[in-house]
């Protein structure tokens, strides 16, 4: 995707691992607009939850990918104003290795 246009759909990918050793949980992340992949993590992150989500949302906002966006927004509320399909879904995985 060479130009910077408002994308109609964005698909975030996230897959977390717990690491019962020291009780973290770890995360990769890909992000795809309009089904290219714009960017993916290059080694694992920390955090837990949805925080894959969050993590994509920095990444789209300092690469100039949401036209609008105001830091501290929602996502999720900035998509339907934009009238933006957005998809983000995790898997947890048992190995670090699958992430």
């Amino acid at each position: 995707m060479t130009t910077k246009t408002k994308p109609r759909v964005i698909e975030i990918a996230g897959r977390r691992w717990f690491s019962r050793t020291y009780g973290n949980t770890y995360f990769t992340c890909a992000i795809l607009i309009d089904g290219y992949m714009v960017h993916q993590t290059d080694d694992y992150q920390y955090g837990y939850g949805d925080y894959y989500a969050q993590w994509a949302t920095e990444w789209l906002t300092d690469n100039g990918h949401l036209p609008k966006f105001e830091r501290g927004d929602s996502l999720s509320m900035y998509c339907r104003e934009f009238d933006i399909v957005l998809i983000a879904h995790a898997a947890d995985v048992s190995r670090r290795k699958d992430l």
